[in-house]
């Protein structure tokens, strides 16, 4: 449980954590946990994104949180926000690059990476697969922008993004309105064919208690979101499809939807 956690982590005297979003969530809804967090000199916070109310609410409890950007071919962390905040299109910078690491946004939006700690490159049959261009950049295919002072915004995964009417849709965005709606603390996005709109938004969440209430949490994402980019259907996450640490497995997700 959540305060068994808490209470085995101050036996052995943590002072720096590692947190993805979820699990932030969870234990500043836990005052033993509030408690805990405040003793911490750090926290980094990443490995999912991370929604403007969160990073807000944390800073206002006075939480040493540092959100982050990295990925596991650049072994891994890349950037590092110190001092948090929310840029006006409400999203959460994850800071500068840190040493050894270099960072840099192409012309269509993509990030790219390089520096001492990226990865030889894939491994095959054939061997090792370098996965760089020229210029030795490493293509994420993470979509963001850097701002004036040179710090990362991500806005989602090229991966992931789907188009619903003609209109471009990042999961991630939809993701972070759901979680800054209470009772819901993860939410995963994926496409559902659709005869008229080619694709429509359909999201698995996970509720920290509560009930589940589609009808008021869409109209509480009308101010949140294009109308575009409401799911047409909001589903409790089986169990099967939530990870140990919280997060919805995307992959897991949309095989179950395209199964139903």
């Amino acid at each position: 449980s959540l305060q068994q956690s808490v209470v085995a982590a101050n036996a052995s005297l943590v002072t720096h954590l590692s947190l993805v979003p979820t699990q932030l969530h969870r234990l500043i809804r836990d005052p033993q946990g509030v408690e805990f967090l405040r003793r911490q000199k750090a926290i980094l916070l990443g490995g999912a994104p991370i929604g403007a109310a969160l990073c807000r609410e944390a800073c206002s409890l006075e939480l040493a949180i540092m959100p982050t950007y990295g990925l596991t071919e650049m072994s891994s962390l890349v950037t590092l926000e110190k001092t948090p905040f929310v840029n006006a299109r409400g999203e959460v910078s994850l800071g500068c690059p840190v040493p050894g690491r270099e960072l840099s946004v192409s012309g269509e939006g993509e990030v790219l990476v390089r520096g001492s700690t990226l990865f030889a490159g894939y491994l095959s049959d054939e061997g090792i697969e370098p996965s760089i261009d020229e210029q030795g950049w490493f293509h994420t295919r993470d979509q963001g922008s850097v701002g004036p002072c040179g710090e990362l915004f991500v806005v989602g995964r090229a991966d992931y993004q789907f188009i619903s009417g003609g209109e471009n849709i990042h999961p991630e965005m939809i993701e972070i309105a759901l979680t800054s709606i209470a009772p819901i603390v993860a939410a995963c996005v994926v496409p559902t064919p659709d005869e008229e709109f080619g694709s429509r938004p359909v999201a698995f969440v996970v509720c920290d208690g509560g009930e589940l209430n589609q009808s008021n949490i869409k109209e509480r994402l009308r101010s949140l979101v294009p109308s575009y980019a409401i799911p047409v259907e909001i589903h409790v996450a089986p169990h099967e499809i939530v990870s140990s640490s919280g997060k919805i497995q995307r992959r897991v997700a949309l095989g179950l939807l395209q199964k139903s």
